[in-house]
């Protein structure tokens, strides 16, 4: 079994490690305002594509009724 006094090195080992990874307040700000800039951008894109994708699928279903439409009337002799 490890000593306390090991399990306190290792603690400051990773405290000193922590300190020299971690991102400054301003580097830190930064890349939250990067990825809140790159999240709102490909939300606009998700909707622009949500748009698109409804009016080709309007458009599919107008010209799938005036098929349906001829074919009836095809069918009935009309």
């Amino acid at each position: 079994m490890r000593s306390i006094r090991s399990f306190a090195n290792d603690d400051r080992h990773v405290m000193v490690k922590h300190s020299t990874i971690y991102p400054s307040p301003e580097e830190l700000e930064a890349v939250q305002n990067m990825v809140s800039t790159v999240e709102c951008a490909l939300k606009h894109v998700s909707d622009w594509m949500d748009e698109k994708n409804k009016s080709v699928k309007c458009e599919g279903d107008v010209e799938a009724k005036e098929e349906a439409a001829e074919s009836n009337a095809k069918f009935l002799g009309v």
